[in-house]
């Protein structure tokens, strides 16, 4: 349509070129950067000088930020038309039928135009005391009704009332359009133009919207997966790593993060360096227990990467900074560019690599040891028996995370997490978290669940048989309750962490959208939703409670090696390292305080 409408303007300029005097410019050229008129119906060419004889680009730009106050206001849904197309009038060009020389028209706004916008303003201009009358230069006489004769050249060209009732109001750039826009339902002063109009209509108020990415928000960088970033559906626009959008707590994300990582790494080293000091006693159905420990090994470990790298202001979930281009979030990776592969971008696929493979595993092994339990405790299998399957044990709890990996790499699904400063999945795409993280946990856990459940009930139904034999049931009782603090301190972290990825997959849309609206009008941000702007600080906070969740299960698994027999293991060790150790520290002491030892004597 707005295409259909420049058409109409240009070829009748080419039929009247003489009926516009009063309107005639000398240049007509387009402007790259008309601030409040960027986003008009028509094209960036413009007439100069303008009909407020108006011939520096940003002196016309400064005046027309005076009326943002009455654009805040919704006056009119046409009230950018009207602005624009007086201050950033369009033009046509054609070439002079008695010269070389190329003749220009400049298209002023129609008297409907006018008329429609000033039926809403100008009550609203004396309620709101921004003006006691309606501007002078905006007298609706002095601009051409819409095809009336050979003078009746204007923008937009016609004096329908319900095609100026279907307008939708044009975004201002930086700025979020009002919450309530106002339809005017006649011509002002009241009266009708003789062209037929169709009945007054009702337009519905529509929700607030955004006007574009924020300059600040727009990735630069145009190479590689780059051209894909989107917020909220914008596209080529990105979160930048530098800027503070989610409140206080995200500043204390990576540092928690970081302290947690460092306990988790030493709780699952103590663990498999008991298991080494042990071997003998962890096997199946136990020895997954160890193989869990390994996992979140290697999950602690790279937590403790990205969030030192995010609090060293060098953070691996980024881009590169270089020169003019900002450093943004990572939302595609691996690149489909290789040659704009960077060493910050290569650490990130590495960290998600590494990461999503010993998150996806660690729930197998969970499945892995509900499963040995079961066979143990519900069909009564022998350790032998068990055993005998553990390389495919193995090729389940690697080999499916492993596939997982390869699919999100081929399709591109890596991004980088502001907040603690790794790579994973989901952060930015609601696809990446809803099938390859959420679904695969879902899955993992109930089927988890479902094992643990019909080996619990086993081991009930054992325990009522030998009720009367004190001894095996005051055993068997120990291993339900051990089993059952085990079973909790897994999985209710786990759960924890999949009601918090489903929030996420509820709230992505609306911080995305807080995220444009605080840099497209930090002072209006409010009004952009509240509920997209209360999201922002919650997002944060959802993600606090995420990794905390998640590497607590590093400390919630050692309770199975926190045993008399674990003591008396590591006692045994260093007995045997240091058989002198007495003795070492008796002779220390001697030669330190000789004088004490000749007393003694």
């Amino acid at each position: 349509m707005n295409h259909f409408v420049t058409l109409l303007l240009v070829v009748a300029a080419y039929l009247v070129p003489d009926s516009l005097s009063a309107f005639s410019s000398k240049e007509c050229y387009e402007v790259a950067d008309r601030g409040f008129c960027q986003n008009t119906r028509y094209s960036n060419k413009s007439g100069f000088p303008n009909f407020r004889n108006g011939t520096s680009v940003s002196e016309i730009r400064q005046e027309l930020d005076t009326y943002l106050l009455l654009y805040h206001t919704g006056c009119s849904n046409a009230i950018v038309d009207l602005l624009c197309s007086y201050y950033f009038p369009t033009c046509a060009e054609f070439e002079s039928p008695v010269s070389s020389f190329k003749e220009v028209t400049i298209i002023p706004p129609c008297r409907e135009l006018c008329n429609y916008v000033r039926e809403t303003c100008e009550p609203e201009l004396k309620r709101s005391q921004l003006i006691e009358k309606w501007p002078p230069h905006f007298e609706c006489n002095i601009f051409p009704e819409s095809g009336t004769d050979s003078t009746g050249l204007c923008y937009p060209g016609h004096g329908n009332l319900s095609l100026y009732q279907s307008l939708p109001l044009s975004t201002v750039p930086g700025v979020v359009l009002p919450l309530n826009v106002k339809v005017a339902t006649q011509f002002w002063p009241g009266l009708i133009t003789k062209r037929p109009t169709e009945p007054n209509v009702s337009v519905p108020t529509r929700p607030p919207q955004l006007a574009q990415c924020a300059p600040l928000l727009q990735v630069q960088n145009n190479s590689g997966d780059y051209r894909d970033y989107r917020l909220a559906n914008y596209h080529q626009c990105g979160v930048p790593c530098s800027n503070d959008y989610f409140g206080t707590i995200d500043a204390a994300v990576p540092i928690v993060v970081l302290l947690f990582s460092i306990l988790g790494i030493f709780s699952t080293v103590f663990i498999i360096a008991t298991a080494a000091i042990e071997r003998d006693r962890f096997h199946y159905p136990e020895r997954p227990i160890v193989f869990l420990a390994v996992c979140y090994f290697f999950i602690c470990l790279l937590f403790m990467v990205g969030s030192s790298s995010k609090l060293a202001s060098s953070p691996i979930a980024c881009s590169e900074s270089n020169g003019a281009l900002s450093s943004f979030v990572f939302q595609h990776l691996p690149q489909s560019d290789f040659s704009t592969i960077t060493a910050r971008s290569g650490g990130c696929v590495t960290v998600f690599f590494f990461l999503y493979w010993a998150t996806m595993s660690s729930f197998l092994w969970f499945d892995i040891l509900t499963f040995t339990w079961f066979l143990a405790a519900t069909l009564k299998w022998a350790e032998e028996a068990i055993s005998k399957f553990w390389l495919l044990y193995h090729f389940i709890a690697w080999g499916i995370p492993l596939f997982q990996v390869i699919i999100a790499m081929a399709i591109q699904l890596v991004d980088g997490d502001k907040h603690s400063g790794v790579c994973f999945l989901g952060n930015s795409n609601s696809v990446g978290l809803g099938v390859f993280v959420f679904l695969p946990m879902v899955v993992y856990l109930l089927v988890g669940m479902v094992f643990l459940l019909v080996g619990f009930i086993s081991l009930i139904n054992i325990y009522m048989e030998l009720a009367r034999d004190h001894q095996k049931s005051r055993h068997l009782i120990r291993l339900i309750v051990r089993v059952s603090i085990f079973s909790c301190l897994y999985l209710v972290p786990n759960i924890i962490l999949v009601i918090m990825y489903m929030y996420e997959l509820a709230i992505m849309n609306n911080w995305q959208v807080a995220v444009l609206c605080h840099e497209n009008n930090p002072s209006a941000a409010v009004e952009c939703s509240e509920q997209a702007f209360y999201s922002l600080p919650s997002k944060a906070t959802a993600s606090a409670i995420k990794y905390v969740v998640w590497i607590i299960v590093a400390f919630n698994i050692s309770f199975w090696v926190f045993t008399k027999k674990t003591y008396l293991a590591w006692k045994q060790l260093f007995t045997d390292l240091v058989p002198c150790i007495k003795r070492h520290v008796g002779s220390a002491y001697d030669i330190k305080h000789p004088t004490s030892s000749q007393n003694k004597l």
